[in-house]
């Protein structure tokens, strides 16, 4: 004769165990490709970590609004930089998550350089950078956090 017992039925400890490893997965969800996660206006710092790369560069204070794209699993980032007290645009670019990096990802081409930026959102936070490539260089950083 086989006698099944429930795991939750094993007592308090192990079904604290169970908790929190479901409690785990459902915080680790922040970091993931999740779009709703990344969707929404994010306020910031983005600051220049290479000049000799980079050498026009400036540090700002920007925000970011996320919207979805017409592609599905994708988003459209449309980034402000704040002077004088004032939202000035400075582009627009679309956005798919990576899995490989780990980072929503967005590659641009114009007629000074070729980039990449990559960016972590991880509950109300947002933080990652830009790289030049070909070389794969740093040049900025960006900390955010979402309204």
């Amino acid at each position: 004769m086989t006698i099944r017992r429930s795991l939750w039925n094993e007592g308090p400890w192990l079904r604290l165990a169970m908790l929190s490893v479901l409690a785990a997965g459902a915080v680790s969800e922040a970091g993931t490709g999740d779009l709703g996660h990344f969707l929404g206006t994010w306020h910031g710092t983005s600051a220049c970590v290479n000049r000799q790369a980079a050498p026009a560069c400036k540090d700002e204070t920007v925000v970011y609004e996320v919207g979805r794209s017409e592609k599905p699993q994708a988003a459209v980032l449309k980034a402000d930089k704040i002077v004088d007290g004032k939202r000035v645009p400075m582009g627009e670019l679309e956005f798919v998550y990576s899995e490989k990096e780990g980072c929503w990802r967005a590659e641009f081409t114009t007629p000074r350089v070729q980039g990449v930026w990559c960016l972590v959102v991880d509950g109300k936070s947002m933080t990652g950078g830009l790289r030049v490539l070909p070389e794969n260089t740093e040049v900025r950083k960006v900390e955010l956090k979402h309204e």
